[in-house]
């Protein structure tokens, strides 16, 4: 007769660990051999069991031998060796977690794809900060209904201006400048062969503004032509070719992300005239400035794009706030809800600004455009002058330090050569046309 403390441990073992077979330990093979056993309630279910998986059909063990097969139960690890152990694998499990998903750095923009994970270096310093041209801005900013975004800059002094510089407005076709520089950077680098011929397609028509809209589907044309198209004319379904063409506007949301972009994404084709595609003018000048420093893509293709943006053939708001001789290589941007215009500015004297003027508005309110070329004349003014003002650091800056003496205001424009600008009236295209 096997004693109850005996039978009390064999129950513990049977529960305590799984049965793998093998070599019994001697305390269940003395149990075991007994004739007759006192179990513990419920336990003669679970000795059934047991014992019908130790025996084979004929009644002989695994083994092939009679009687049941043979046991071997592992003893349980004391309960700090267990604590050990699964502390171990979670941190097993949070390092693979580490490893296949890194933690979203500085710069990701989960809007827009993949992006860098360390910041990219800005291509000007903002080291003197123009205080008393922001109050004059402002001033002539304070118009009802009207919501203006100003960003220039100076990239080789760093004087600059922002007055809702990070704002976010309507792209409109001002979303054609990072497209072109998409596509340019992409030639430069090899992905993308300049000589080879696109085909119009259902999907890339567009209404609005250019032409092509009107040639037949299936109609041919070389790539250069089709990205003069997209800023010279601001030719809409030239602009989804080229987007088609870069693989769609996921790939060239990344391209933006990647480049340092915070605002500026694409969430629908041309012509987009209820404004989802987004941009800001800090953005704008970003872009441009890190183009004028050679970042982005080699001289040649980028000495390409600036000619192609002097062509822009609409010139009723930057343009106008211009004097005779100064150079505009620019890309303008109109629909109902808000107009705008960015470009580099070379002075007369070879100096050089990059300026984004956005104004969102009630739909086609053109006190919008009228703004937008007086803010033209007096940012020029006062970059113009700028080279005889030392820089001040942002910690530094007092009200008024480092503003030109403006005495005289550039309102309207004068008439630039090849008549660019007058100062009669303006004849403007049509709105909601995605210029």
């Amino acid at each position: 007769m096997v004693t109850a403390p005996n039978l009390e441990r064999s129950e513990e073992l049977n529960e305590a660990q799984p049965q793998l077979g093998g070599e019994t330990a001697p305390e269940c093979r003395q149990t075991e051999t007994k004739s007759v056993k006192i179990l513990a309630p419920g336990a003669a279910f679970k000795e059934a069991a047991r014992k019908k998986a130790n025996t084979g059909p004929s009644g002989k063990g695994k083994d092939g031998k009679a009687g049941r097969g043979k046991l071997k139960r592992k003893r349980p690890l004391p309960p700090g060796q267990r604590l050990l152990r699964a502390f171990a694998v979670a941190s097993l499990l949070v390092g693979g977690q580490s490893f296949f998903s890194p933690l979203t750095g500085p710069c990701e923009n989960s809007r827009a794809g993949a992006s860098p994970l360390v910041p990219i270096a800005a291509p000007f310093s903002l080291s003197a900060p123009l205080s008393e041209l922001r109050r004059e801005i402002e001033a002539n900013c304070q118009l009802k209904k009207l919501t203006p975004g100003v960003f220039v800059v100076d990239p080789k002094s760093g004087a600059y201006v922002d007055f809702n510089g990070n704002r976010s407005f309507a792209a409109a076709s001002m979303i054609k400048v990072p497209v072109l520089v998409a596509l340019f950077s992409a030639i430069d680098r090899g992905d993308v062969d300049p000589k080879q011929i696109l085909e119009i397609k259902t999907e890339h028509v567009a209404g609005g503004s250019g032409y092509l809209q009107y040639r037949p589907v299936g109609t041919k044309l070389p790539l250069m032509q089709v990205a003069e198209l997209m800023i010279i004319i601001s030719d809409n379904t030239a602009t989804n070719m080229i987007i088609d063409l870069l693989g769609g506007k996921e790939q060239v949301n990344k391209k933006f992300t990647a480049w340092g972009l915070k605002n500026t994404v694409i969430n629908n084709p041309l012509a987009d005239l209820t404004g989802t595609n987004r941009t800001s003018p800090y953005d704008l000048v970003y872009l441009l400035a890190r183009v004028e420093r050679g970042d982005l893509m080699s001289d040649t293709w980028r000495q390409r794009m600036r000619k192609i943006m002097e062509r822009t053939k609409t010139r009723t708001l930057l343009n106008q706030g211009l004097p005779p001789g100064a150079k505009l290589a620019h890309k303008t941007g109109d629909i109902g809800s808000m107009v705008g215009d960015t470009g580099v500015v070379t002075t007369v004297d070879g100096r050089k600004y990059i300026v984004a003027v956005q104004v969102q508005r009630p739909h086609n309110d053109r006190r919008a455009n009228e703004l937008i070329r007086k803010l033209s004349g007096i940012i020029y003014t006062a970059f113009a002058s700028q080279p005889t003002v030392k820089p001040v650091t942002p910690a530094l800056a007092q009200p008024g330090t480092g503003a030109p003496a403006a005495s005289t205001k550039v309102e309207g424009g004068a008439a630039a050569p090849g008549g660019e600008s007058g100062p009669g009236p303006v004849l403007e295209p049509a709105s909601d046309m995605s210029h």
